[in-house]
């Protein structure tokens, strides 16, 4: 037997946490008919709000915003479809695409997924949650069966006992011949592509933007139905994100506060939940994770003096 290393251990006793709160989450009705259970399964598949909030309690805590619906609709409604989500943190981008691909997995919607972040590293980490709802979400083992293909089952690739494959793949990284079967990618989720300090370097940035066109792209079919969906907020005057929302059908734009100044997901975030981590952090950090709105130094002043006003009537000028 292999022995396990301190940092194997740790991945393995979070693994074993993340998988036993997703079975506490998601228990269900052993003694419910299959006449009743075909019945739910079907009303709750065709209201995917619904399908969300059933199968993911454990996510699905608040009412979603009119926004997560809005994106939702678009992104179920159009076959073929490239939107970017560039929304503040603390607004559910990754885990509300998570249950939409999921969605669309386990309805046939699509057969090959290919999830890009920064690094392998990270796209593993973001498709890891993928892998343990399939493997431990009971209501989904109870309603689908289990998922959990013998000999395709590995963190960062794997594919369902459905048939539907999914791929984590870093930034640079050879996509080409990604296929199951006869599929070519019919769903690109890039997620936390951008990094702070490649922002800094143009050239780093039209490298990687370069692989997205020519490389990443170009793997889904052209005559067939693809949907490609960049998650992240604008870190930066020039970043993939801000590439991104040139070419895309739709570009959602969503801050923490809408332009009134009020939480734009009241029901998750409160204004004084808001008030309390704006206040841990610089106005520059504030605008750029919160606002998109990134600022480079100089913008905006490191201090303000304040003295009396003197006498309008030793100015030369005025200016109404």
């Amino acid at each position: 037997m292999k022995r396990l290393n301190l940092n194997d251990r740790d991945a393995l006793r979070q693994w074993e946490y993340f998988r036993r709160q997703v079975m506490e989450a998601t228990t269900v009705d052993s003694f419910e008919s299959e006449f009743d259970k075909q019945s739910r399964v079907a009303m709750l598949e065709s209201n995917p709000e619904g399908w969300f909030q059933y199968y993911f309690p454990h996510y699905y805590k608040c009412k979603s915003a009119k926004f997560h619906r809005d994106a939702t609709r678009r992104l179920l409604n159009n076959k073929r479809w490239y939107e970017v989500r560039a929304w503040s943190r603390e607004l559910a981008k990754s885990v509300r695409s998570m249950m939409e691909v999921m969605y669309m997995a386990l309805t046939g919607e699509i057969r090959n997924v290919l999830l890009i972040s920064n690094s392998h590293e990270n796209a593993e980490r973001l498709l890891l949650p993928f892998m343990i709802e399939f493997e431990s979400n009971l209501r989904i083992r109870n309603d689908y069966g289990f998922q959990e293909k013998p000999g395709k089952w590995e963190i960062g690739e794997f594919t369902t006992m459905g048939g539907v494959a999914f791929r984590a793949l870093g930034a640079g990284q050879s996509p080409r011949g990604t296929r199951n079967e006869s599929w070519r990618p019919d769903f690109i989720l890039v997620d936390d592509i951008d990094t702070d300090e490649e922002t800094r370097n143009p050239e780093r940035i039209t490298k990687k933007w370069n692989w997205i066109e020519q490389a990443l792209i170009p793997t889904v079919s052209v005559s067939g139905n693809y949907r490609i969906i960049f998650n992240g907020n604008i870190i930066a005057r020039d970043c993939c994100i801000t590439r991104a929302i040139k070419m895309a059908n739709h570009a959602d734009i969503i801050n923490i506060r809408n332009k009134i100044g009020k939480s734009t997901w009241p029901e998750k975030n409160s204004e004084e939940d808001i008030d309390h981590i704006l206040n841990l952090v610089s106005t520059a950090s504030g605008q750029k994770e919160y606002f998109n709105n990134p600022l480079s130094e100089g913008d905006i002043f490191a201090q303000m003096t304040w003295a009396p006003v003197p006498p309008l009537t030793k100015f030369r000028f005025l200016i109404a």
